[in-house]
């Protein structure tokens, strides 16, 4: 039996079954400012390059007379994907806004063999539940495509939402139950053709979400992943016999001495 699980191991191993912590990635590209610092006065607009909505922004936690808002250190947990994301400074473009049919990319600092990548979004205006498009660049030229969460900030659908943390347009707050949501999505990659392959992503390419109709815009406001080191199916399909060519050596050894 000891075999058995000694070739059990070596499976779980090669094929990357295991718990991975996504951390948040160096990136490139933010380009406007969402959220309203703590520090500001009104009119709140003044603390913001754009709106999500034509009208609201997301607001940090300790703005004057609001009752949620963002955390004060960025950090935002999604424990169900084993995922930290950090958004990016109150005070500075913080969130990659799509408004438009052109994708908008975030550029790796160091490209990076991931075999998981998480994304922080969400949209306004758009149906309750809405998926946006990335487009994963690799470093052998491969592109590969998967649909990301892109939920309205104020959709009852709570499934994939890290927390509700309130909006504020340019003096008032809109506090209620599910507003100012962001949502989580992890993928996958460990089967990708491009990872196994051994090529590193360069940049993440994003189209805004669409659902029953298209969204007034979408943000992107943290991206996480983790560099597992990919094992060839080639390399561990060679192994595995090799495992069990030694293992029966090993039950027959055993059996030749249990019978002197």
């Amino acid at each position: 039996m000891k075999y058995v699980c000694i070739i059990c191991a070596a499976l779980s191993i090669c094929t990357g079954a295991r718990a991975d912590i996504l951390l948040p990635l160096d990136v490139t590209g933010w380009n406007q400012d969402i959220v309203i610092e703590k520090t500001a006065t009104v009119p709140h607009s003044n603390y913001a390059t754009t709106t999500l909505d034509g009208n609201t922004y997301y607001y940090e936690s300790g703005l004057p007379n609001g009752t949620k808002g963002l955390p004060q250190n960025g950090s935002i947990i999604a424990s169900s994907i084993n995922t930290q994301f950090q958004l990016q400074p109150y005070n500075q473009n913080n969130a990659l806004f799509i408004a438009d049919s052109s994708p908008r990319t975030l550029t790796l600092t160091t490209p990076a063999a991931l075999s998981q990548v998480a994304i922080l979004a969400s949209s306004a205006g758009a149906p309750g539940t809405a998926n946006g498009l990335v487009a994963i660049h690799w470093s052998n030229s491969g592109t590969s495509t998967y649909n990301y969460a892109a939920n309205d900030w104020f959709s009852p659908d709570v499934s994939t939402a890290t927390g509700s943390y309130g909006r504020t347009d340019s003096s008032n707050f809109q506090d209620g139950p599910n507003s100012g949501e962001l949502f989580y999505t992890q993928l996958d990659l460990s089967t990708d053709a491009n990872y196994l392959n051994g090529a590193s992503i360069v940049d993440l390419s994003f189209t805004r979400g669409t659902g029953a109709y298209t969204a007034f815009s979408t943000s992107i406001l943290g991206v996480s992943g983790v560099a597992s080191v990919p094992v060839p199916k080639t390399l561990w399909l060679s192994i595995l016999p090799l495992l069990i060519v030694g293992t029966r050596r090993r039950v027959r050894h055993d059996r030749a001495f249990a019978v002197k």
